[in-house]
């Protein structure tokens, strides 16, 4: 896991406990659903961000970069 991503998931469980205990439709509860879901996209964009920069990172490092398309399923089967 990233370094960077682990300190915002841990985070967002105290985000999550905090609506629970708001009233409901309250603009508190509001308020706090809007901040869970900042940092939810802050996450999301911090490992996409994380994906990109280490494919970057192989292409850039390696001459060649071989795909394989295997079916596990098929590799799996009995041919008796």
């Amino acid at each position: 896991m990233n370094q960077r991503t682990k300190y915002y998931t841990f985070s967002t469980f105290s985000r999550n406990s905090s609506i629970k205990t708001c009233i409901i439709n309250s603009e508190n509860k509001k308020k706090a659903r809007d901040k869970l879901s900042r940092l939810h996209l802050k996450v999301s964009r911090q490992r996409k961000d994380f994906a990109i920069n280490t494919a970057c990172q192989v292409i850039t490092n390696s001459d060649f970069v071989g795909i394989e398309d295997f079916k596990v399923s098929n590799m799996v089967k009995n041919n008796c």
